[in-house]
């Protein structure tokens, strides 16, 4: 629970707030963030090198630049980019280009959600 309060403090004053529109979207992202990074440590453990604070830092910089394009640059749904942020990381955390899970779907009004690749 703490950890959620000190990443919804620290989102609530930045650029990346404007994209959440309210704080009850905004606590919702945030709630979304946290369980997506917590999946993504346990499927990729052998990425925890880094500290894991800084490891966090660097996921949840990945979250925000997906985030950004999919509601900000896309106008997608939260429901729709839900679907997408944990497939989107471990992507990236595999050398791979998260977009391009994303571009199949760009103007598409019905989608399937990815499939999350293997640990």
């Amino acid at each position: 629970m703490q950890g959620w309060r000190r990443l919804r403090d620290s989102m609530a004053d930045t650029p990346f707030a404007d994209l959440a529109f309210d704080p009850a979207m905004l606590a919702r992202v945030t709630r979304k963030f946290e369980s997506v990074l917590a999946t993504s440590f346990q499927l990729r453990p052998h990425f925890l090198m880094l500290t894991r604070q800084r490891a966090v830092g660097e996921r949840f910089a990945i979250l925000e630049r997906v985030y950004r394009e999919l509601r900000g640059d896309l106008k997608w749904s939260w429901a729709r980019i839900e679907d997408y942020l944990l497939p989107c990381l471990l992507r990236h955390l595999d050398g791979g280009d998260w977009s391009a899970i994303v571009k199949p779907d760009v103007g598409l009004s019905m989608w399937q959600a990815p499939a999350v690749p293997d640990a």
